[in-house]
């Protein structure tokens, strides 16, 4: 299944969660534990708010990928590696509150997604991440599959009422 499973575990387990798909049905769940200002801190600042558009389904992208042969490419699976070590830099960097570089991590790994499968954004998706960002975003991407769907912004502190007007 090219649409993962990581959303079904976010919405049983809940909280904030480093998942470890280990093959078959094993998966690990590491819980991230960080401290009660940081989650505050995190709490004001990550902003999640509707592209205004939802073009396809998860299924539906991953289908134009195979039709279009883009998963067939070898460096598909070096940039899975990319997105995965990107993900447990995140969880590295929160655990030590370090959470500008968290936000900043959120941005790499969009750059490396849309690397990964192109048909993830269009040109309507991209304005709306640069909109944020030179608004005081210091990371953003879109979350599923693509085409559509929500925004995952970090902001700046304070930043965040700025951004959600620049949107």
């Amino acid at each position: 299944n090219r649409t993962g499973r990581q959303d079904q575990y976010a919405s049983t387990f809940g909280g904030i969660n480093l998942y470890e798909f280990l093959g078959g049905n094993n998966v690990k769940i590491n819980s991230v534990e960080i401290g009660k200002d940081n989650l505050l801190e995190i709490e004001k600042n990550l902003l999640i708010t509707s592209s205004g558009r939802r073009v396809k389904s998860s299924g539906e992208v991953y289908k134009k990928g195979d039709e279009e042969k883009l998963f067939e490419d070898s460096d598909k699976i070096k940039r899975l590696h990319e997105l995965k070590d990107t993900a447990i830099e995140m969880e590295f960097n929160l655990r030590r509150g370090n959470l500008r570089k968290f936000g900043e991590l959120i941005f790499e790994s969009w750059k490396k997604k849309k690397k990964f499968n192109p048909l993830t954004t269009n040109t309507y998706i991209d304005s709306l991440i640069e909109e944020a960002i030179s608004n005081g975003a210091i990371g953003a991407r879109l979350m599923g599959a693509g085409g559509g769907g929500h925004l995952l912004i970090y902001c700046k502190s304070d930043y965040e009422h700025k951004i959600k007007e620049a949107l």
